[in-house]
C-alpha cells in the first residue's frame, strides 16, 4: 500500500478546490513549484492521474472526483484528533490558547488576562499570532483554542463567534500624501488611489479591507503582500494605500504614515471565535471573560 502524506492530501483538497496552480499556492502558502511537485509525487505514489492539465485549464480525472471526499474525510479526522490530542495536553499545562491578528492592545489584553484568571484561577493565556492572510485557520484546525478575528474571515462557517465590538476603519497614508492634509476622508476621495492589500487567497478578508463592495468600482491593487512589516513599508514608500481598523492605529506608529477616519466605511466587527460546536466550559469562561472587558467601560 503506497504512503501518502497528509501534507500531500491537503494540498490535492486545496487544488481541486481552486482548479487552479497558482491561487491554491497562494491560499497554501507555498511556491508553485512546490506545489506542482507534490501533486506530481502524490500521482506516482498512487500510480494515476489526478488532474487532467492544458494551457487553458486544470480539471480533475475521474480518479480525482474519487479521491477528493476521502482526502476531505481522512483530514477532516486528522484535524479532529489533532485538536483533542492539543486539548488533553492543555488541559494538563493549565493553559488556554488564544490566537490573534496583527496585535492586541494592552487596554485589553491586561483586564482579559485578570478576568479569566478571576473566573478560572490557576490557568493562563497563551497568545500565538494567527497567520494574516488566513487567520481563522488556526481555530479550525485546532492550533488554538480560540481567536481574535475581524470578520468577515475565510472559514468563518466552522466557527462560532461573538462580536465584542464595532470598529471604525481609518485609511492608512504615506506623509505627504495630497489626502495627509485633511482631518478625514471619504471613500469616493480613496476610489482613484491604488491599494495595498492581502494576496487574493485571503478572499473575502481581503475584499472588505479594501472596500469591494463599498467603491463604485473594483480598486485598483498595486502590490500584494502577506505580513504587517511589508504592509506599513509600501505604504511609507508611496505603492499605495490602505483601510484599517482604527484601534490598530495606536499600535502602529511610524513617522513616515499618517491615519485618517473614513467617515463613510462600514465599521469592522472585532469578535472573539471558537471551533463551531464545542461546549467546552472553559471557552464558555473566555468568552465570557471577553464580553465582560469589552463592555466595561474604559
Amino acid at each position: 500500500m503506497p504512503e501518502v502524506s497528509s501534507r500531500s492530501l491537503r494540498y490535492f483538497a486545496v487544488l481541486a478546490e481552486e482548479l487552479h496552480f497558482t491561487h491554491a499556492a497562494q491560499r497554501l502558502h507555498i511556491a508553485q513549484p512546490v506545489l506542482s511537485k507534490a501533486i506530481r509525487r502524490l500521482e506516482s505514489d498512487l500510480d494515476v492521474v489526478l488532474l487532467v492539465r492544458s494551457r487553458q485549464y486544470v480539471a480533475l480525472s475521474d480518479a480525482g472526483r474519487a479521491l477528493l471526499p476521502v482526502a476531505r474525510r481522512v483530514l477532516a479526522e486528522l484535524e479532529e484528533g489533532l485538536a483533542q490530542v492539543r486539548q488533553v495536553h492543555r488541559r494538563d499545562e493549565r493553559v488556554l490558547r488564544v490566537g490573534y491578528h496583527s496585535s492586541l492592545p494592552p487596554a485589553l489584553l491586561q483586564p482579559l488576562t485578570a478576568a479569566f484568571a478571576g473566573l478560572r484561577p490557576g490557568w493562563r493565556i497563551e497568545l500565538r499570532g494567527n497567520d494574516w492572510t488566513d487567520p481563522a485557520r488556526v481555530v479550525v484546525d485546532g492550533t488554538v483554542d480560540a481567536a481574535f478575528l475581524r470578520l468577515p474571515v475565510p472559514g468563518q462557517d466552522s466557527l462560532e463567534t461573538e462580536v465584542l465590538r464595532t470598529e471604525s476603519r481609518c485609511v492608512v497614508l504615506p506623509v505627504g500624501h495630497p489626502l495627509a492634509s485633511r482631518r478625514s476622508v471619504r471613500l469616493r476621495d480613496l476610489q482613484d488611489e491604488p491599494f495595498v492589500a492581502m494576496p487574493v487567497s485571503a478572499g473575502v478578508f481581503r475584499d472588505f479591507w479594501l472596500g469591494v463592495e463599498e467603491f463604485e468600482r473594483p480598486p485598483v491593487v498595486s502590490t500584494e503582500v502577506r505580513n504587517p512589516d511589508d504592509f506599513f513599508a509600501a505604504i511609507a514608500t508611496g505603492r499605495g494605500v490602505a483601510m484599517i481598523a482604527e484601534p490598530t492605529t495606536t499600535m502602529y506608529q511610524r513617522p513616515d504614515i499618517v491615519y485618517r477616519l473614513v467617515e463613510d466605511a462600514r465599521p469592522g466587527k472585532f469578535a472573539v471565535a471558537w471551533r463551531q460546536g464545542s461546549a467546552d466550559p472553559l471557552l464558555r469562561d473566555f468568552v465570557r471573560a471577553c464580553i465582560e472587558v469589552t463592555a466595561a467601560p474604559r
